[in-house]
């Protein structure tokens, strides 16, 4: 088990007083041969029920990721949650939006892939880890680290607007740095704003 982790980014924070630990992780099939539905039954299957399938394509980092989760399950807590379904919550904040079917054409996993970026959380950091590995496990799958491609940072800098203003504003060393400083930026207004 030990092996997996290494590449899985962990966040902890506190919901309710308790501590809660959000994992995100990308999972690389042999082939892209799953479809969303099927990744959803394995999903069930292992007691994943809050678990978010993400198109990798859409997030800089795991980071990135990870505190959209924390966002996401502090807005259902207090009840300013803008989207029904807890995943959509979570695709809002990923793309630093209000606007649910941006979030959605951002977000939402192809129908067929290779790559999934799947967010989960538990109370409990061994079953979160148990789970995690059982998935992987289940569906001949890989977890690989999370590296955003120049191509695809440039890509989701145009979708999400991000200005040119806005980067040289982070005072980043390097794109992916500040790109992704200005989606936590962005993201923690969106939080404040509700």
């Amino acid at each position: 088990m030990a092996e997996k982790i290494n590449d899985v980014g962990l966040l902890v924070t506190l919901i309710n007083d308790k501590k809660i630990y959000i994992a995100a992780y990308l999972l690389s099939l042999p082939q892209e041969s799953l479809c969303v539905e099927e990744l959803l039954e394995v999903i069930r299957q292992n007691g994943g029920t809050k678990i978010v399938a993400i198109n990798p394509n859409a997030v800089v980092s795991v980071n990135h990721a990870l505190v959209a989760m924390a966002y996401a399950l502090k807005t259902y807590e207090k009840k300013r949650n803008i989207a029904k379904a807890f995943h959509v919550e979570v695709m809002l904040f990923i793309a630093a939006t209000k606007d649910i079917s941006k979030a959605l054409s951002i977000c939402q996993p192809l129908n067929k892939f290779d790559k999934i970026l799947l967010i989960d959380f538990d109370y409990d950091l061994n079953k979160l880890l148990e789970r995690l590995n059982k998935i992987a496990d289940e569906l001949n799958s890989k977890i690989i680290r999370y590296v955003c491609p120049d191509e695809q940072l440039k890509l989701i800098q145009r979708a999400l607007s991000i200005t040119e203003n806005e980067i040289a504003a982070t005072y980043s060393t390097n794109m992916l740095e500040a790109t992704e400083k200005c989606l936590l930026s962005r993201m923690a207004l969106e939080f404040l704003s509700r």
